[in-house]
């Protein structure tokens, strides 16, 4: 267990400064309401609901474009990047609907812009800016932001703009994931916002720079085109909304989008009960050769319309587990805008109005250089969701009108595939698979979770077809599966994880992999109200295996047993090959219950038994329910449920302290 606290000084941060307190340049020209008063109340509800819903599919139509060009199967298929549009100062006014991190991050970026480069190069019509530095803002290296400024008749009157996961921009590993940096300079290095278009063109003194920092510079150059082929979609039809409604009517309803979004969230929050609602997070490992549990901590205090995220106590910044505190914020924003703003337009900087930080300095979760945040779209923001979706939950449970939206923990760990090598064309191999978007839902206080269910922070976000990755990369699935007894038990059973094998096949050389995840020594996507974790993630490789044979003979084997060999449990912070007989095998994170397992219809039990979600040994284990050929034994689950809760009663210990429960 980490002990040891150095962190720096504790800093306080507004959700969403003002206009006020931003240092921005008289050099750029903004956009300004002349009466904003006036405007607003001129603004005819139906007008606003066309403009607001415009803007909306605006979104989706610059999406859509990003989609299309991309060559990278991570944006085309898998959708791992988002968008917005944004008002004069980059307060976000629309989120999509993916990767949610990628799109509540972008008002950082778009402040840093105008702060920096609004005194230097200067900001004009046709430009754009390139910016992946996460400790402006951006989730790690590999999200890339290219945002775009919007003018009318020589003023900034909006913004649009995408963050995209390319794949590989420098540092020591392949893919960019450096598990094994030991300084920065290990890792990417960042760009701070640079002039990547100008004139409506881009520059190819930039371009060349950047592309020089990557091993896929054609994949590199394919997803930035992308990104600013979006922004140009975007950009077209905010002009043709503006020239049909008028500058003052655009401007206008951007402003009642974010203050919309703020009175609506400020209501919402006065029907739940004051109170203060903690989590703490356990995490195995920092990196390569570590054996330690590092500690993170957040509290959530509701008081009236306002919200605190205060992280005090989680454990200073420690190896590549880190990300910075945008990366924290956006992560926060997940459980509030899914579980609390599900029928609110979705403006961020609004609901941001109402929601303050306090964090540690040089802490996991706001990490400050030299800290390693390279890492982070898979270690510091996934600890920064889950410790905001569990308090987040607690919350709503406090409250009789909300405790429904509750969420047991979902997927709380990315469970990365990192493939290197050569591919069966003789070309290099950078293989990100991302079969772990299938995802799990946890249970809630009246259902169960949804079995691989997609990642709930990416909604729109989507699991690649096995046959794309067969077509590009030199491997062979023996299959893709929901595995059993992975859901959290409970009341209601939380969703269940991906299970998933594959082997070489056509592969000129032995393939690297890189393994990256949480939640392995022990689960980290807990229950909520006595539900049970889900399962662990696994990596297992069988060497030296007989599937070749097996395949030869007509059987798909699908089970480490039966393609025997060595098993070898992989470390799930390190790198392996994988030879021609090798057969990988991977058990993705799963999701929490809700409520306790003894509760449970022993008619729900049997079910998840037929279905192949629970086995008979579990069931009997947890749920206490006993099966003979299939069908319950309600005398028998009666004793055994009866034995289960005289253990619970003998294993129980009266509290001390502060948390003793007194009768009075």
């Amino acid at each position: 267990m980490s002990t040891t606290r150095q962190s720096g000084q504790t800093a306080f941060y507004h959700g969403n400064p003002s206009r006020d307190e931003l240092e921005l340049p008289e050099s750029v020209p903004l956009f300004e309401l002349a009466d904003p008063q006036r405007a607003l109340a001129d603004l005819d509800p139906i007008t606003y609901e066309v403009i607001r819903h415009r803007i909306q599919r605006i979104d989706e139509e610059q999406a859509n474009a990003i989609a299309r060009v991309s060559g990278s199967q991570v944006v085309s298929a898998a959708q791992d990047f988002n968008v917005i549009v944004a008002d004069e100062i980059g307060n976000v006014v629309a989120v999509g609907t993916y990767v949610l991190w990628h799109g509540v991050i972008l008002d950082m970026l778009i402040k840093a812009v105008m702060e920096l480069r609004g005194r230097d190069v200067g900001i004009a019509e046709g430009d754009m800016f390139l910016v992946n530095d996460p400790f402006l803002g951006a989730g790690h290296y590999n999200d890339v932001a290219i945002l775009c400024p919007i003018f009318h008749d020589g003023r900034l009157i909006s913004w649009t703009g995408s963050m995209l996961h390319q794949l590989d921009v420098g540092g020591n590993a392949f893919g960019s994931f450096c598990i094994g940096a030991k300084d920065p300079f290990d890792e990417p290095r960042p760009f701070r916002p640079v002039k990547i278009c100008e004139g409506g063109r881009i520059r190819p003194d930039v371009l060349e720079v950047w592309l020089a920092h990557s091993r896929l510079p054609d994949y590199l150059e394919l997803d930035l085109r992308a990104q600013v082929a979006g922004n140009n979609v975007a950009g077209r039809r905010i002009a043709e909304v503006i020239a049909e409604y008028g500058p003052q009517t655009y401007a206008a309803v951007l402003k009642k989008m974010i203050d919309e979004a703020d009175v609506r969230f400020r209501e919402r929050l006065r029907t739940i009960p004051d109170g203060t609602w903690r989590h703490v997070e356990y995490v195995d490992k920092c990196g390569v050769g570590d054996d330690r549990i590092h500690r993170l901590e957040l509290a959530l205090t509701k008081k009236g319309d306002r919200l605190l995220f205060d992280t005090t106590g989680t454990d200073p910044q420690v190896g590549i587990l880190n990300c910075s505190h945008g990366g924290f914020r956006a992560g926060t924003m997940f459980p509030i805008l899914q579980y609390l703003c599900f029928d609110l337009p979705w403006a961020s900087s609004g609901i941001l109005r109402n929601i303050d930080y306090r964090s540690e300095k040089e802490t996991i979760i706001h990490a400050e250089p030299p800290g390693l945040v390279s890492c982070a779209g898979a270690t510091g923001l996934y600890l920064s969701m889950n410790l905001a979706q569990q308090c987040v939950s607690k919350m709503l449970l406090s409250s009789g009108r909300w405790r429904e939206e509750a969420v047991a923990m979902n997927m709380a760990s990315w469970t990365l595939m990192m493939l290197s090598g050569e591919t069966q064309y003789g070309t290099p191999l950078l293989g990100f698979l991302m079969d772990p978007m299938a995802g799990a839902v946890g249970a809630r206080p009246h259902k169960d979770g949804v079995d691989t269910g997609g990642i709930i922070h990416s909604p729109q976000s989507a699991q690649p077809e096995v046959e794309l990755y067969e077509q590009q990369y030199p491997i062979l699935y023996l299959y893709r599966r929901e595995e059993p007894d992975m859901g959290g038990a409970g009341r209601w059973r939380g969703g269940t994880g991906l299970g998933m094998a594959y082997m070489p096949h056509d592969a000129p050389m032995p393939i690297k992999t890189q393994t990256l995840a949480n939640g392995v020594a022990f689960p980290n996507n807990l229950g909520l109200s006595g539900g049970y974790p889900g399962g662990t993630i696994r990596y297992q490789m069988q060497r030296g295996s007989r599937v070749r044979e097996l395949l030869a003979s007509g059987r798909i084997p699908t089970s480490p047993e039966e393609v025997s060999g060595s098993a070898e449990i992989l470390d799930f912070k390190g790198m392996t090959e994988q030879a021609s007989g090798d057969v990988m095998f991977v058990r993705t994170s799963a999701s929490g219950g809700y409520g306790d397992p003894l509760e449970r219809e022993p008619e729900r039990v049997a079910a998840d038994v037929v279905a192949g979600y629970v086995t008979e040994e579990t069931a009997a284990r947890i749920y206490g329910v006993e099966m003979r050929a299939g069908v319950v034994d309600e005398q028998q689950t009666a004793i055994a449920r009866e034995r289960i809760l005289q253990e619970r009663r003998a294993r129980s210990r009266v509290g001390k302290g502060a948390w003793a429960w007194h009768s009075d």
